[in-house]
């Protein structure tokens, strides 16, 4: 469980902040990982119940540079076209 989802959850905080509106700290970083960090908790007291779970096959590993390629122009945009805002006059 650790591998499969606290992990790249825990690693998803540092790309959910850059995404955050601009704001106050609390807002920006403690909610998420607050969020994330209750999530990871209700997890694993899931998968702690559940003892007997064995892997099957293996998922192949995927190229991540189109994911992160998207993300970067999404962020780019947002960063430079969407903060400022779009005067529509």
């Amino acid at each position: 469980m650790f591998q499969v989802a606290t992990l790249p959850a825990l690693a998803a905080i540092l790309l959910i902040i850059p995404f955050r509106v601009p704001r106050n700290w609390v807002e920006v970083v403690m909610v998420p990982v607050v969020v994330t960090l209750v999530g990871i908790t209700w997890l694993q007291a899931g998968a702690w119940r559940a003892s007997d779970a064995q892997p099957e096959g293996g998922a192949g590993a995927a190229a991540i540079a189109a994911p992160l390629g998207a993300a970067v122009i999404l962020l780019l945009l947002f960063q430079l076209l969407l903060r400022p805002g779009i005067h529509f006059y």
